[in-house]
């Protein structure tokens, strides 16, 4: 007998399903849901931190690049600024893009595992 209430039909995360079968559509619904979000998530984020990173090191994206970023990091009391401020551009950047080929990879090997 299914239940009347949808919150708990969605809210629900188990793969027993009753004869109608909505319990398990439910569930694979939010499992799709949960995914997308996560996948959204990482790019965005991802794009984002690398933006960033590529501010500090190339001056893109009106950026100051390292020097001014390095003069920026002496000011706050890093010493050297230069050192610091091609450390957390690296990181930021590197990190930005290992995020987001994460996030292509996880999508490829679902794609690969369907066919």
């Amino acid at each position: 007998m299914p239940c009347s209430n949808p919150i708990w039909i969605i809210r629900r995360v188990d793969l027993f399903h009753d004869l109608d079968g909505t319990r398990f559509v439910a569930t694979r619904i939010r499992s799709i849901a949960m995914s997308t979000g996560l996948l959204i998530g990482r790019l965005v984020f991802g794009l984002l931190l690398a933006v960033h990173g590529a501010q500090k090191l190339f001056g893109w994206f009106g950026g100051y690049g390292l020097s001014g970023t390095g003069t920026a990091f002496e000011g706050l009391g890093f010493r050297p600024g230069r050192l610091f401020a091609a450390a957390a551009g690296v990181a930021e950047f590197g990190g930005g893009l290992l995020l987001r080929s994460d996030c292509s990879s996880r999508w490829r090997a679902r794609r690969s595992s369907r066919s």
